[in-house]
C-alpha cells in the first residue's frame, strides 16, 4: 500500500511538472527580447528595450528606452496592447520621465473604430472622446522602432510589393493624433553588417506625406528588425542582442543567474544603476551634496556651486546657487524654468546659465518646483498664484545673501516661467530688469495642426475654460482643470507691455507656436518704451541656445557662450552697473567664448 501511495505521489508530481513545463515553454516561445542602440549621426545616443508577449487574446509590446544624450526626455516607457489574430488596436500608454522627476503622459484607447485620447504634461492636457478614427488604424511614429514592429507583422511577405495602412501620430502637444497613411514597400534581399557579422536581410521603404522616409531591415527568415535608418533626421537603430524561442531565453535566465553568482561586478547596460566609466549614464542617483549653510550665517567662504534650500508657503524648496570667485557683492540673477515637467535639455541650459554667468560675476539662483528634486509638496495643485510667490520667495532669499549686491536682482525666464517670472518682478520694486527666453504667447502655426484638429483644440479649450471644478478624471487620470484653466487665461502681451523695467525678450521665429503678429506688434511697442527694451528674433530659439555634442566618446551639453554673453551683458547694462564693470564683464565673456563660432548665431533682428 505504502508502495502504491508513493507511485502515485511521483505520478502526480510528475504530471504537475509536465504541465508547469508546458505553461513555461509556451510562455516562453511567446516571448522575444530586442536591444537596439541608437545612433544619431553616426554617434552613440540611446537604448531601447523591447519586449514582446503574446497571451490568450492579446499580443503585447512592451518598450523601455533611455536617452542620457537627448535634449528631451530622458526615459520613455510604452506599451502596446493589440488583438491576436487581426493584430488591431487596444490600448497604447507612453510615459515619458522628465529630468526632475515629472512625467508626461499619452493614452489612446481603441474599441471598434472609435479612439478615446489622452494628452497630459502638466499643467496642459487634452482628452478626447469618440473620435472616429477607423477599425485597422495602428500606433505610429517615426523615431519610435517599437512601433514599426506590428506594421511589419500585419505586412504581407507573400504578396510583397507595395501595402498601405492607416496610422495615427501622437504629436508631443496638446493637440489630436494626426491621420496619415503609411506606405510599405519592398526593396530588395542584401546583407548588412551587424553584431560584427554580415546578416542576410530583407530591406523596406516606409514613407507618408507627413513623415520623413524610413529604411527598415527585416533578418531574412525571423522578420525581426536589425535596423531602421532614417536618412532625413540622420538617425539609425541597430540591433545589439536579441531573445528568441525557448532555448535562447533559457540560456539567458542562466547567464543571468551565473552573473549574479559572479563576486565581481557585472555590467548590465540595461539595469538602472552605478556604470563603468565612459558608459550612458542611467538613472542611478548621486549621493546628495552637503547642505548650505544658511545666507545669514553663511561664512566668507562662498564660491562655486552650492545646493542651498529656503522657505515658501510653509514648504522647504531646495535649488543651487553660483556664487563667483572673490570678494564683495554681486549682482544676481534668478533663473525662472518653464511650468511644466523640465526635459534633460532644460536642465543642462539651466546648469550653463549658473556655470557661465557666476564666471562673469553673477551670483546665480535656480530652484526647484514643489514636487520637483528635493522640494517638498506636489506639482499637482499649483496655481499661478503659488508659482508666483515661491520666485518671490526665490527672490527675497537672494535680497538676503550677503554675496548679493543690494537692490541688484534680475530674473530670466524661460518659455511660460517668463510670464510668471514678469509677475513676480511687477510685485518686487528691487528687481532691476528681466529676460524672456522665447514668447510666452502661444499661436498654433497652421502647418502644425490641421484646421480640423484646431477646432478640436478650441472646442477643448473652451470647455476648460468654461468648468467650475477643480479637477476631473479621463481614463483613470486625474486631469488638473483649476491649474490648466489659468494657464490659458494668461494675458501675457499686456503683461509684458505694462512692465514698466529694462525688458529683454528672445524668441524663434520657426519654434512651432511662434505668432508673428504678436511678436512684430510687441517689437515695435517696446522700441517706443526705451532703448533697454530690446527684442532679438533667432530662426530657431532652441538650436541657438545650445545643443548636445560629442567629444572624444562623451556627449556634453554645448551652451552658446555668444548667446550667455549677449544676455549677460544686457542684465550688466540694463542693471545700473557702471561702465567700468560692464567692461569687465565683457572682457571675461569673451575670454571665455568658443574659438569658432558660427556666424548664423549673430543673426539678430532688434
Amino acid at each position: 500500500m505504502k508502495k502504491l501511495i508513493a507511485v502515485v505521489i511521483i505520478l502526480v508530481a510528475f504530471i504537475v511538472l509536465l504541465v508547469a513545463g508546458a505553461f513555461f515553454y509556451v510562455d516562453l516561445s511567446g516571448h522575444r527580447g530586442f536591444r537596439y542602440d541608437l545612433l544619431i549621426d553616426g554617434k552613440p545616443s540611446g537604448h531601447i528595450k523591447v519586449d514582446r508577449y503574446v497571451t490568450e487574446g492579446k499580443v503585447v509590446y512592451k518598450s523601455s528606452a533611455e536617452y542620457p544624450y537627448s535634449t528631451g526626455y530622458p526615459c520613455i516607457n510604452e506599451k502596446l496592447f493589440l488583438k491576436k489574430g487581426t493584430m488591431t488596436l487596444l490600448k497604447f500608454a507612453e510615459e515619458a520621465e522628465g529630468g526632475k522627476g515629472q512625467k508626461r503622459l499619452t493614452l489612446l484607447s481603441h474599441a471598434g473604430e472609435k479612439t478615446d485620447f489622452l494628452f497630459l504634461e502638466h499643467p496642459r492636457f487634452i482628452t478626447l472622446k469618440g473620435v472616429e478614427t477607423g477599425e485597422k488604424t495602428m500606433v505610429f511614429s517615426p523615431d519610435d522602432i517599437m512601433l514599426y514592429m506590428p506594421i511589419m507583422e500585419k505586412y504581407n511577405f507573400w504578396k510583397k510589393g507595395a501595402q498601405f495602412f492607416e496610422v495615427m501620430i501622437p504629436v508631443d502637444e496638446p493637440v489630436p493624433p494626426m491621420r496619415d497613411k503609411i506606405e510599405v514597400r519592398y526593396l530588395k534581399d542584401e546583407y548588412i553588417p551587424l553584431m560584427g557579422r554580415r546578416m542576410e536581410a530583407e530591406s523596406f521603404a516606409l514613407k507618408a506625406k507627413a513623415l520623413p522616409e524610413a529604411k527598415v531591415f527585416l533578418s531574412k527568415h525571423a522578420r525581426g528588425i536589425l535596423a531602421l535608418e532614417i536618412e532625413k533626421m540622420n538617425m539609425r537603430f541597430v540591433l545589439v542582442s536579441c531573445i528568441e524561442g525557448p532555448e535562447k531565453r533559457i540560456e539567458f535566465v542562466l547567464n543571468k543567474l551565473a552573473s549574479l553568482g559572479n563576486l565581481t561586478s557585472v555590467f548590465n547596460p540595461w539595469k538602472t544603476g552605478s556604470r563603468p566609466a565612459g558608459s550612458p549614464p542611467g538613472k542611478a542617483v548621486a549621493p546628495p551634496e552637503e547642505m548650505s549653510v544658511p545666507a545669514k550665517a553663511e561664512s566668507r567662504e562662498r564660491r562655486g556651486k552650492k545646493e542651498i534650500f529656503f522657505e515658501s508657503d510653509n514648504l522647504i524648496l531646495s535649488g543651487k546657487l553660483w556664487i563667483p570667485d572673490g570678494e564683495g557683492a554681486f549682482p544676481a540673477v534668478l533663473v525662472v524654468p518653464k511650468d511644466g515637467p523640465m526635459a534633460q535639455g532644460e536642465q543642462y541650459l539651466l546648469d550653463s546659465f549658473g556655470e557661465f554667468l557666476s564666471a562673469s560675476g553673477f551670483v546665480v539662483l535656480v530652484f526647484d518646483s514643489p514636487g520637483q528634486g528635493k522640494s517638498q509638496g506636489s506639482f499637482m495643485g499649483l496655481n499661478d498664484g503659488k508659482r508666483i510667490r515661491n520666485i518671490i520667495a526665490g527672490i527675497s532669499y537672494l535680497k538676503e545673501h550677503p554675496a548679493v549686491e543690494k537692490g541688484h536682482i534680475s530674473l530670466i525666464g524661460h518659455d511660460g516661467g517668463g510670464y510668471l517670472a514678469l509677475k513676480a518682478a511687477s510685485r518686487v520694486p528691487y528687481v532691476r530688469s528681466c529676460v524672456l527666453l522665447g514668447a510666452p504667447f502661444r499661436s498654433l502655426k497652421t502647418d502644425f495642426v490641421k484646421d480640423s484638429s484646431r477646432e478640436k483644440v478650441r472646442e477643448h479649450l473652451k470647455s476648460v475654460a468654461q468648468s467650475t471644478e477643480d479637477f476631473s478624471f479621463f481614463m483613470g487620470i486625474k486631469i488638473p482643470l483649476e491649474e490648466y484653466r489659468e494657464f490659458i487665461a494668461r494675458r501675457p502681451y499686456e503683461t509684458i507691455l505694462s512692465f514698466d523695467r529694462p525688458l529683454l525678450l528672445i524668441v524663434g521665429r520657426d519654434d512651432k507656436f511662434f505668432d508673428p503678429r504678436a511678436v512684430d506688434g510687441l517689437e515695435k511697442l517696446l522700441g517706443k518704451k526705451g532703448r533697454l527694451n530690446k527684442m532679438i528674433v533667432f530662426r530657431k530659439l532652441g538650436a541657438y541656445l545650445g545643443e548636445m555634442v560629442e567629444h572624444d566618446g562623451s556627449w556634453t551639453f554645448s551652451a552658446n557662450r555668444d548667446i550667455l554673453g549677449l544676455i549677460g551683458n544686457w542684465i550688466m547694462h540694463s542693471s545700473g552697473y557702471d561702465e567700468d564693470k560692464s567692461q569687465d564683464t565683457q572682457d571675461t565673456i569673451e575670454e571665455g567664448g568658443p574659438e569658432e563660432r558660427n556666424s548664423q548665431d549673430r543673426e539678430i533682428k532688434i
